[in-house]
């Protein structure tokens, strides 16, 4: 099991958060499941790439301006490409929803900008290998079981 789909298994029935904070986490950009208010998205999305379009791993974040300023009103993560799903949280404190589609979570977004963004953690792409154990077997004893 990697990183994200540890982290997706930890957070899936919990509603302590929100669809920030979720997604952040999920994708090793936050040590924790934690509320983030749409106007401190930007402290998080600044150090990272935005990339030209989906790719698994990738956040998703729907933007939107208010008051001169672009605030992230939506956040998740792409876990599949055909079909476009994200993975993310129905809203603060809401249910995590693993395979939902984008397009209808962009219909509940209205008029704001799509944008997506590579996170900095392969370990966290709901694709990457899990990491090899640290335990390993010795050679001879592994022999001997087969």
């Amino acid at each position: 099991m990697n990183g994200f789909q540890r982290r997706l298994k930890e957070v899936e029935g919990t509603f302590q958060s929100n669809c920030i904070g979720t997604a952040l986490y999920l994708t090793g950009e936050r040590d924790d499941d934690e509320f983030i208010r749409s106007e401190d998205a930007h402290k998080y999305l600044a150090r990272l790439h935005q990339s030209e379009g989906p790719a698994i791993g990738h956040l998703v974040v729907w933007q939107y301006p208010i008051q001169g300023r672009v605030v992230a009103i939506h956040m998740g993560v792409v876990v599949n490409l055909d079909p476009l799903l994200i993975t993310d949280r129905d809203r603060c404190n809401g249910p995590v929803n693993p395979k939902i589609d984008i397009y209808r979570v962009a219909r509940e977004c209205g008029d704001s900008t799509r944008v997506f963004y590579q996170p900095q953690n392969p370990e966290f792409n709901p694709l990457a290998l899990p990491k090899p154990s640290t335990h390993q077997q010795h050679p001879q004893k592994a022999l001997a079981t087969h």
